[in-house]
């Protein structure tokens, strides 16, 4: 089971039960082994558990190719999943990474993007094709690895819908 939604109470059961408590209190079958991208991101502050850019990194598209992604064969990516890996043997490994959509948001914001697939979408395809490019590398090399399930994480709805038409997002 899955707390993203309230990493808070993540936080407080892993004080209370320890940093391995769905498998070890709850005996969940499955470990989310988060990998640690430096993926670029915007200045933000977190308010109540959320975090809140302030301003965009990426201000203008001029500075685009500027962006600096990360690279898949920095070894540093795949550390917590050799050390999941080696911790829990019998238990199936989830490899979670946070999608194109949700790292474009980091740089941009959600405003801008939807500004940006009209106004700026050559541009716009540019980079969500650099930051793909990236992500299935490093997505390669945890197959490699030896993963067993691919979690990858986009927020494309909010509690009142979808965050754009059906046809848009296709």
């Amino acid at each position: 089971f899955n707390f993203w939604l309230d990493r808070r109470m993540l936080t407080d059961y892993e004080r209370q039960f320890g940093d391995a408590m769905r498998i070890f209190h709850y005996e969940a079958d499955v470990w989310e082994s988060l990998a640690p991208v430096p993926w670029p991101s915007s200045p933000g502050v977190i308010q109540s558990g959320t975090s809140w850019k302030t301003e965009p990194l990426l201000k203008s598209w001029s500075q685009a190719d500027d962006i600096r992604l990360p690279d898949p064969e920095d070894e540093n990516i795949y550390t917590n999943l050799y050390r999941d890996k080696k911790r829990f043997p019998e238990t199936s490994i989830l490899f979670n990474m946070p999608g194109v959509w949700t790292l474009l948001d980091n740089i941009r914001s959600f405003e801008n993007l939807f500004l940006d697939i009209y106004d700026q979408p050559t541009e716009l395809k540019r980079l969500l094709t650099r930051y793909s490019d990236v992500m299935a590398a490093i997505t390669r090399r945890a197959c490699q690895i030896g993963i067993d399930v691919f979690y990858l994480q986009d927020d494309i709805s909010s509690t009142n819908g979808l965050l754009m038409s059906p046809q848009l997002l296709q």
